[in-house]
């Protein structure tokens, strides 16, 4: 088969591999040995240097090949390396690197390059669609983020709730002890659950702080001396402080779930434009390259085939002092196993429009995973799932896992 003509000649795979004029070399990189979708590292390949020609994922250095023209109706080579059609937000980027993987090829072979009409009407490049894909990546991550601020937040919520309500109970228990009898007992506030929202909790804190400042006021009692002071050293002014605390991180909390509730927006709308120009490339493709079967033929798919869903695995998760999760699973008996994926989502309920690809298992590799993803602070939480993946792309995720670092570590 010719992979590319020249002026005077044409080359073949054969010539390729019974030469050295061509300056053969081989790539050590195994990412860049997928990206170009070769077999195995004994597969030609010309590191790109200078002006590059690319043809069936070869690549041919100018100063090998002095003229040089596009080629065309050229077999890509093809690995075995499983599709990734769109199966849930983590599979946009995978699936985004495909189609911009075929489309350099696409572009190889027509002039001028390709472009698709984007959901605006404006015309998008592979260029372009390069920049939604990195656009899309910064998304995730901007979204994570708030979503760990969140978590952040909450975890220290909680701990500031268990520190106050030691304080809150430690103050009644004085004030039975030395002032039963009084008009002051009858001041005496019930404690809030710690599951309680910020109102129904502070506000029995603040009656607590109220009346500290009114004993402190009024004649000591028999057997203490004011201004009263807790065990651990804790004042009326600390309390008061810490009250304040706890309404700044609920403050906190609620900021950054609003910039995530926006940050997710944005984030929809990039994956919405994202598949709507694969759809459209689709759509184009077999158009504009009728006479090159072979680039119909490898057009990646926008989402997986219908057919077999499989099973969930069973998997588990605990902490891992001091600050790590052990996520271990069963094996999938699937005879199209491609992968385990471990997805994990910042907080205490998983939700699969904002989690993140945590790693990718292959069947033969150990079924464990031990990540801190969640956990960098005391008092957060995180939710994982173990997801299997046919070689169609059709998954299917264990039961959510959530896993808490203590306040105390």
């Amino acid at each position: 088969m010719i992979l590319c003509r020249t002026t005077d000649h044409a080359i073949s795979i054969t010539d390729i591999h019974r030469s050295s004029k061509y300056r053969l070399r081989t790539p050590t990189d195994a990412s860049l040995l997928q990206k170009y979708h070769f077999r195995t590292s004994a597969d030609p390949i010309f590191l790109p240097t200078d002006d590059i020609f690319l043809s069936t994922d070869i690549l041919f250095s100018q100063k090998s090949l002095p003229i040089c023209e596009k080629w065309c109706n050229l077999p890509p080579q093809r690995t075995n390396i499983t599709a990734m059609p769109l199966s849930s937000n983590t599979s946009y980027i995978p699936t985004m690197n495909e189609f911009l993987a075929h489309w350099t090829q696409v572009d190889v072979a027509l002039t001028p390059d390709l472009t698709v009409p984007a959901p605006d009407g404006t015309a998008m490049s592979r260029g372009d669609f390069t920049s939604l894909r990195d656009s899309l990546h910064a998304q995730f991550q901007t979204v994570i983020g708030f979503l760990n601020d969140k978590e952040i937040a909450r975890g220290g919520i909680r701990i500031m709730k268990a520190k106050m309500l030691a304080h809150f109970n430690e103050f009644n228990a004085m004030l039975d002890g030395y002032w039963a009898g009084t008009a002051f007992i009858n001041a005496r506030s019930y404690a809030p659950s710690a599951s309680d929202g910020e109102e129904t909790f502070i506000n029995p804190m603040r009656d607590v702080l109220s009346l500290w400042q009114k004993l402190n006021a009024a004649p000591a009692p028999a057997g203490i001396t004011l201004p009263l002071v807790l065990s651990d050293g804790t004042s009326e002014a600390e309390f008061a402080v810490e009250i304040a605390d706890l309404q700044g991180l609920y403050m906190t909390e609620a900021n950054a779930n609003q910039n995530a509730v926006l940050a997710r927006s944005e984030r929809d709308r990039i994956m919405a434009t994202a598949k709507d120009v694969m759809v459209s490339y689709r759509k184009i493709v077999p158009a504009r390259c009728a006479q090159m079967p072979t680039l119909v033929e490898t057009l990646p798919a926008v989402t997986p085939p219908p057919g077999h869903t499989p099973d969930p695995v069973k998997a588990t998760a605990v902490f891992v002092a001091p600050d790590k999760a052990k996520i271990t699973y069963e094996a999938s008996p699937e005879p199209t196993l491609a992968r385990y994926e471990v997805r994990g989502c910042p907080g205490p309920v998983y939700d699969e429009k904002d989690s993140v690809l945590l790693a990718v298992r292959l069947p033969t590799d150990p079924r464990e995973l031990i990540t801190d993803f969640g956990l960098t602070q005391p008092g957060m939480e995180a939710s994982y799932k173990v997801v299997v993946v046919l070689e169609t792309g059709n998954e299917a995720g264990s039961a959510a896992m959530t896993v808490e670092r203590p306040g105390s570590v």
